[in-house]
């Protein structure tokens, strides 16, 4: 049979279209003609990833790696949930490993590290993600900290900070009191939901807040680091300001004055968790610790105390915050397709699932990172009056239980130094000399760099 020249003249054509693209393909991205066919993105041959997480298991990472690589196939994940005696040590040996050029690609920090681990670290592609794209989706402390010299270094996977956990039942026994909205309406509740022995003692049965002291409160030195971001002051510069004294001596008076809680309590948060004390400040995940202790207690989580304000308004708008966040190391070989796959995460699809997976295995899922998913019905209405005020929110490195013990230990001192009679200004003073020459050790600013 014959084929008729006008179908030759057309398969030839056929033919050099097809090679003209493969070929056109191939000089810009050998993946590129696998991508145009497929629609998936794909590098141009096998990639392998080391992430070190923390805190979450493989059980709820490994079906959001799998579902990433199933869209790439020539991408391979290994996660590993990391161990560590302290959260001290996991940073320093986290920090020595990337120096040394052995680390992860993808790895876990907190976010009041990036000023001591950016040089170790790639900046996100704007080609991945934009600073625009980034302030429209997260939380402006997460911009702050992890933009440096007009490059980002990190992409928040959730947002923690401070609440106030409140025992329902004293509040509701409590004549007269209702959820504190400031500091002086929390220090009066305090009081009325203490309760002190009728012996002529003054036994403090049952405390009224964990708050005054720094030896049995964890998270001391994020209470009163909210204190200290409420009247707008910046560490290290204002530690022995005037106002940082003021907030000292009234952090110090719920013990010497008050006398709502005590050194003689366990920890705050097993007090809280028995019983014995009917507020305290934690950030959120306490309150897996907290449900695991006693499952049947009653309480609620809520917006911390604000303090007067000027400028026309009555009460600052001032929220702590405290949460972990993810980079890349400078020294991956993959550092593009690093930051694409902590973008997939961060997507509003992979938070749910993954909040939705950490559900199953503990109290309450992984909060979200993302602005537009902080009113989403699906989550725990404790979460939601944190996440309020996560707009608003500040941090710095004495951000505690979060491998910052240096710092927080500076701060904790000189709370328990006041305590034992030592002025508020020279208690502060030797807080501020000590974070300088810890500072003039390398260690990182306790504000983000610019």
């Amino acid at each position: 049979m014959t084929i008729p020249p006008a179908k030759v003249l057309r398969s030839v054509i056929l033919l050099f279209l097809v090679s003209l693209f493969l070929t056109g393909c191939s000089l810009q991205d050998p993946g590129s003609w696998l991508s145009a066919l497929t629609g998936k993105k794909e590098t141009s041959g096998p990639v392998s990833l080391v992430y070190w997480g923390l805190f979450e298991g493989k059980e709820v990472m490994q079906p959001l790696i799998k579902e990433y690589q199933d869209k790439h196939p020539n991408v391979t994940i290994d996660y590993s949930a990391r161990s560590f005696s302290t959260l001290a040590q996991y940073k320093e040996l986290l920090l020595s490993r990337l120096k040394q050029g052995t680390g992860p690609d993808i790895l876990r920090v907190h976010l009041t590290w990036l000023p001591q681990f950016t040089p170790e670290l790639a900046p996100v592609s704007p080609k991945i993600l934009s600073e625009k794209e980034y302030a429209g989706t997260f939380y402006p402390v997460a911009k702050e900290w992890s933009s440096v010299n007009g490059s980002l270094y990190s992409i928040p996977l959730q947002y923690d900070g401070l609440g106030l956990y409140i025992n329902d039942a004293f509040l509701a026994e409590a004549t007269g009191a209702a959820k504190p909205q400031t500091w002086y309406d929390f220090r009066v509740v305090a009081k009325k939901m203490a309760k002190t022995s009728t012996d002529g003692n003054a036994q403090l049965l049952r405390a009224g807040a964990a708050i005054g002291n720094a030896s049995n409160i964890p998270h001391a030195a994020d209470i009163f680091g909210l204190m200290f971001a409420q009247s707008d002051l910046s560490f290290p510069a204002d530690i022995s300001s005037q106002a940082a004294q003021d907030a000292l001596t009234f952090y110090t008076n719920f013990i010497r004055v008050d006398k709502v809680w005590s050194a003689n309590y366990p920890n705050s948060v097993q007090a809280f968790a028995r019983g014995q004390v009917a507020m305290i400040f934690a950030p959120l995940w306490r309150m897996m610790d907290i449900i695991n202790l006693n499952p049947n207690l009653k309480f609620s989580v809520n917006p911390v105390p604000q303090a007067p304000a000027q400028e026309g308004r009555n009460v600052t708008n001032t929220n702590w915050a405290s949460f972990w966040t993810e980079s890349v190391s400078n020294r991956s070989k993959n550092q593009e397709v690093a930051w694409d796959f902590l973008k997939f995460l961060s997507s509003k699809e992979s938070l749910k699932k993954m909040y939705s997976l950490s559900s199953q295995s503990r109290p309450l899922g992984q909060p979200y990172s993302r602005v537009d998913l902080a009113s989403d019905l699906s989550i725990d209405g404790n979460i939601t009056s944190v996440l309020a005020g996560a707009p608003t929110a500040r941090t710095a490195t004495i951000s505690d239980v979060a491998g910052n013990d240096p710092y927080t230990e500076a701060i904790n001192g000189a709370i328990e130094a006041n305590l034992k009679g030592v002025s508020a200004a020279e208690a502060l003073k030797t807080a501020q000399q000590t974070i300088e020459r810890l500072m003039g050790l390398g260690l990182p600013s306790p504000s983000p760099k610019k």
